[in-house]
């Protein structure tokens, strides 16, 4: 790789924006789905996501240059009904589908998750939402509000929130309080 190559940005994001998200690491959260947290909230995360990237750079050959590190993926705890909740926020989207907001929720208190390790299957453990953007944004249609299972189904649960942390975390907490 030449130093400029490391200097270009394209114009739409490569397959790497959209694979981290869905894939990469949702199959690492449901295979690790109480060490997901801690490994999230740790100060060696973005080499976490660099790892997850470099793996990608490695399967995406073709699919052009990634423009972004694993130090532009911004994170933030929250609770939601006394449970944790991780977001993520991703770099910017440019193409339909691509997350904005990545956030794994558990179903358990933390103090219950661990001893429930290996009573359950990681699908009971956690869930794995995504706040994508949509194929057209609109004024009513701001996001599309999705969620991943562990053996990688997804669910299109209609519109979201505007992509704003302050915006999603309320409607992500309303969305489970509901469900």
């Amino acid at each position: 790789m030449r130093f400029l190559d490391c200097l270009w940005k394209p114009e739409r994001n490569s397959g790497h924006h959209y694979r981290f998200a869905h894939q990469a690491l949702r199959k690492v959260a449901f295979a690790e789905p109480v060490r997901i947290f801690d490994i999230l909230a740790s100060t060696s995360r973005a080499g976490f996501f660099d790892e997850l990237l470099c793996e990608l750079d490695a399967a995406i050959q073709d699919d052009g240059h990634r423009n972004f590190a694993g130090s532009d993926i911004r994170f933030s705890d929250h609770a939601v009904d006394g449970r944790p909740c991780a977001v993520l926020r991703m770099p910017p989207t440019r193409n339909p589908t691509e997350a904005y907001f990545i956030a794994i929720v558990s179903r358990l208190p933390l103090d219950q998750l661990s001893s429930r390790l290996h009573d359950n299957t990681s699908e009971t453990l956690i869930d794995y939402y995504t706040l994508e953007r949509p194929a057209q944004v609109a004024r009513k249609w701001q996001s599309e509000f999705c969620a991943w299972t562990g053996n990688g189904r997804h669910l299109n649960f209609g519109a979201g929130p505007r992509p704003w942390i302050r915006r999603f975390v309320p409607f992500l907490t309303r969305y489970i309080r509901c469900r």
